[in-house]
């Protein structure tokens, strides 16, 4: 489990992207899927955490086009957390490799469309829910929000702030709510608060890595093995009992 956070952590920090997707992926081959999610219930705040310090600069604009978005995913999480207790692992795990493998396909083959500023209003409140719905029950949002942002055509640095915003925020919300659902036990905590050393520790070796390694070359790299891990999990759900 240290091995495959400490993967995402170097690849969020490198690439700012995947922290989520690649540790629930990975996490799953070692644990159950839901438990994958729960984990990152507790390692995902911390390093979000750190990406907004490096792109804080970006908050105003944020601040302004955000809000209806990030409102919205906020009544999404409640609804995908209770999912997460009463789905199968079965069904978690194809929603997750469905959901990694999405991911892969947004950030390799990026939206061509376009939404007008006009529209904004009325398709970022479908976008949140739905986003929100599938960060609490699979831990994964990046595919639904990551298109939207796109498509709205944001700059790099508030695309960075945005996303690590919302997955902060939605996170914090899915502890929350697996608390109150009776899910995280000392031991899940113990185990996720662990997990944060090699999660930081990635991180910041990724950070080194942005100004010496090609930003490009390496996000293929880590979704090459995201799209090998999306069929082995869709393999894996799909042929269980």
């Amino acid at each position: 489990m240290a091995a495959v956070i400490f993967a995402a952590g170097m690849s969020t920090g490198s690439t700012g992207l995947g922290f989520a997707q690649l540790s629930a992926v990975g996490l799953a081959f070692v644990v159950d899927p839901k438990m994958a999610v729960i984990l990152l219930s507790i390692t995902v705040p911390p390093v979000s955490a750190l990406q907004l310090l490096r792109h804080r600069s970006s908050a105003v604009e944020w601040r302004h086009r955000m809000v209806i978005l990030f409102a919205s995913c906020l009544v999404g999480v409640p609804i995908g957390a209770f999912l997460l207790t009463v789905l199968s692992v079965r069904v978690i795990a194809v929603l997750l490799g469905v959901f990694t493998l999405a991911f892969v396909f947004t950030r390799l083959r990026r939206p061509t469309f376009g939404i007008a500023p006009h529209h904004e209003r009325i398709i970022a409140p479908l976008v949140g829910v739905t986003a929100g719905i599938f960060n609490g029950t699979i831990g994964v949002s990046g595919p639904v929000l990551g298109s939207y942002l796109i498509a709205i055509g944001v700059s790099a640095a508030t695309f960075a702030f945005t996303i690590q915003s919302l997955f902060l925020t939605m996170t914090l919300l899915r502890l929350g709510g697996l608390v109150a659902l009776g899910e995280i036990t000392p031991a899940i905590l113990l185990t996720g608060g662990l997990l944060l050393i090699p999660a930081i520790a990635g991180q910041s070796v990724g950070f080194w890595l942005q100004r010496r390694v090609s930003t490009q070359a390496f996000e293929r790299a880590v979704l090459a093995v995201m799209a090998i891990a999306g069929i082995g999990l869709l393999v894996r759900g799909l042929g269980s009992g």
